[in-house]
């Protein structure tokens, strides 16, 4: 039975030991009280670190619609390298642009964060030569809370956990609307206002044919947030 050999080979990957190692860097700049800038970048190895599967860099614009909320778009290059023969050959890059919508509530013990995001996608599939089009969209809820106190402030760990579904739309989707599900628990510290830290472990699960597949990643990731709008008389940056 399919849904049998799937679970069958589910049991098998969740043995495997975490070989795979997420580096990230992040930064959502504040400009004015309407306007900012992101970046972020990311390394992916694999093979207990010893081949990169790839590298990503993003950059985007953000509009405050409000202290909750946030609109974002922006473009992402993508570097792909291949899974056997990393990291001396690399496949044909992708290219992708998103819109993004962040609603974030920080009252309460608990902070709590839904990312809604649509990517429309250009690469080349595994095992094919011409590049094909492709939408997604993507839904992440994210809680976030103190492990010491009842505020995560500067000097604060704290606790966060997420997880992340995402589907595929439109032409060219082939093998199902599901492109994979990404649950991740971690560790943080609050340095400063702006600057914070995270360690921790992210599950990804992906179908592969008629089968689900897990890899397991460890994930180290900076962020840097700072808010550059320009200070008032007594030193304060605008509200």
């Amino acid at each position: 039975m399919p849904w049998a050999h799937a679970q069958q080979r589910l049991e098998r990957t969740t043995q495997l030991p975490v070989e795979n190692v997420w580096l990230l860097y992040g930064t959502d700049a504040q400009l004015t009280d309407k306007w900012g800038l992101h970046l972020d970048g990311q390394i992916r190895r694999t093979r207990n670190v010893s081949f990169l599967r790839q590298n990503q860099v993003r950059v985007g614009v953000n509009y405050y619609l409000a202290p909750q909320a946030t609109l974002a778009a922006g473009y992402s290059y993508l570097a792909l390298y291949s899974a056997d023969d990393a990291p001396t050959a690399i496949h044909a890059p992708e290219h992708r642009v998103y819109e993004q919508l962040v609603l974030q509530d920080n009252e309460g013990l608990v902070r709590v964060q839904h990312r809604y995001r649509l990517e429309q996608r250009r690469l080349v599939r595994p095992g094919e030569s011409d590049p094909v089009y492709l939408n997604r969209m993507r839904y992440q809820l994210r809680l976030t809370m103190p492990l010491r106190g009842t505020e995560v402030k500067p000097g604060t760990p704290y606790a966060t956990i997420a997880d992340e579904l995402l589907f595929n739309f439109g032409r060219n989707v082939v093998g199902g609307i599901f492109d994979q599900n990404r649950a991740s628990l971690a560790l943080g510290y609050q340095f400063t206002k702006a600057t914070a830290v995270e360690m921790g472990y992210l599950n990804q699960l992906f179908p592969v044919g008629d089968t689900m597949q897990q890899r397991h990643i460890a994930q180290v990731s900076l962020s840097f947030n700072p808010d550059l709008r320009p200070a008032t008389a007594d030193g304060a940056a605008q509200r």
